[in-house]
Order: structure tokens, then C-alpha cells, then sequence
């Protein structure tokens, strides 16, 4: 019984003091995490078509313009959208706005951009055919 008894005593002397410890720890503990990533580039560019038909040309007079649309994303600053006309001859001249480029665009996604389309075709151009004028690359690039 007095084993017991020393027993109990020393278990409520450890729990005591162990509580004690607990509750007389000074301050607040804090410690602070740092959150850190790497950032993906986001440029793309979607065109809503592939092929636009100028329609019936008049020799040596400029068209009408056709509107391309088209999406950029992008998340980088200083990007530039740009066109580079190839024509199919000298006989054709094909022209985008874009052939100026856009400097400093937007940040986000599926942002909605136009290129006025015009074209000329000369006298030396064939009658009733339906043919390529030319080409035109669209270029999204960090400047």
C-alpha cells in the first residue's frame, strides 16, 4: 500500500509538473513558411480562320478590307503581335494592318484582336480565275 501510495504521488508530481512546464513556456511560438513557385509562360495565338476570300477584284483598285480575328494569351510584358505578307507575285499586293506591329499588348487570356485584310491584283492578272494572293504569317513575340 505504501508502494502505492509513493507511486500515485510521483504520477501526480510528473503530471503537475508537466503541466506546469506547458503553461509557463514564455511567449507565443510562431513560426513563419515561405510559399514560392515558378511562373509558366503563357503566349499563344489562335486564329479564328485559316483562309479568307478577298471576293471578286477589280483590277487596280484596292479592295474592300476582310477582318481576320484572332486570340492572344499571354502573361509577359512588352509582347508584340505582328504580320509578314508573303504575295503569291508581283502581279499581287496583300496587306495587313499587322504588318505594323502591336507593341506593348494586354496581359491575360483569349484576348480578341483584328487584322484589316486588303489586296490589289494589277491588269496582268488572269480573268476568272480563282487563286492564292499570298500569305500572311502572324507572329506573338516577347520584345
Amino acid at each position: 500500500m505504501k508502494r502505492t501510495l509513493i507511486i500515485a504521488l510521483s504520477v501526480v508530481a510528473l503530471v503537475f509538473g508537466v503541466i506546469s512546464y506547458a503553461t509557463a513556456a514564455p511567449g507565443d511560438p510562431t513560426d513563419t513558411v515561405t510559399v514560392k513557385a515558378s511562373v509558366n509562360s503563357a503566349l499563344s495565338l489562335t486564329l479564328d480562320d485559316t483562309e479568307v476570300d478577298m471576293g471578286a477584284l477589280e483590277p487596280g483598285v484596292v479592295s474592300d478590307a476582310k477582318t481576320l480575328g484572332m486570340k492572344y494569351s499571354t502573361n509577359w510584358a512588352n509582347t508584340q503581335l505582328s504580320a509578314a505578307v508573303t504575295n503569291a507575285s508581283a502581279d499581287i499586293t496583300v496587306n495587313s494592318a499587322l504588318s505594323t506591329p502591336k507593341t506593348n499588348l494586354d496581359r491575360g487570356k483569349s484576348i480578341p484582336v483584328d487584322d484589316s485584310i486588303t489586296a490589289l491584283v494589277n491588269y496582268e492578272v488572269d480573268p476568272g480565275t480563282t487563286r492564292k494572293l499570298g500569305t500572311i504569317v502572324y507572329t506573338l513575340a516577347v520584345k
